[in-house]
């Protein structure tokens, strides 16, 4: 808490996020994004593969999915449906994929993603990526 009770900057940035889910097999890169993004304020929902991913979206509502997409291929498209469809507000989450590979055209016409990140991929352009889209959808 800062001074005369109010809070500090770096509590107040904290709380300007919502909740993201991170879903990402490789547990280094899990953990180097989900500090990465709680230092932006994120709370972070990590989910080691599509079906831990399912399991969070049955209790929690993020704001945001981050997908790894070189992992669970078979319910890739399930986690994006059941993650835009939980959405209470009507408001459309954002989507963002990560992969190592270049997606085909008929991929992205089927899971309509908001934007796609090819790894390896720098830290902060993930970050400012993400409060892009945060952005995009506040409007």
């Amino acid at each position: 808490m800062g001074s005369y009770g109010t809070p500090s900057t770096d509590e107040a940035r904290r709380n300007r996020q919502g909740s993201l889910l991170l879903v990402e097999s490789d547990a280094e890169l899990r953990r180097a994004v989900s500090i990465c993004l709680k230092e932006d304020g994120w709370r972070i929902l990590p989910a080691v593969n599509s079906e831990e991913a399912c399991r969070i979206l049955e209790q929690e509502t993020p704001e945001i999915l981050v997908m790894d997409m070189d992992s669970s291929p078979d319910l890739q498209g399930t986690v994006i449906e059941k993650f835009r469809n939980r959405r209470a507000d009507g408001r459309r989450g954002s989507v963002l994929i990560s992969t190592h590979q270049r997606l085909e055209d008929g991929w992205r016409h089927k899971f309509h993603p908001d934007a796609v990140i090819t790894k390896p991929f720098d830290m902060r352009y993930l970050s400012r990526r993400i409060l892009r889209l945060r952005e995009e959808t506040a409007e």
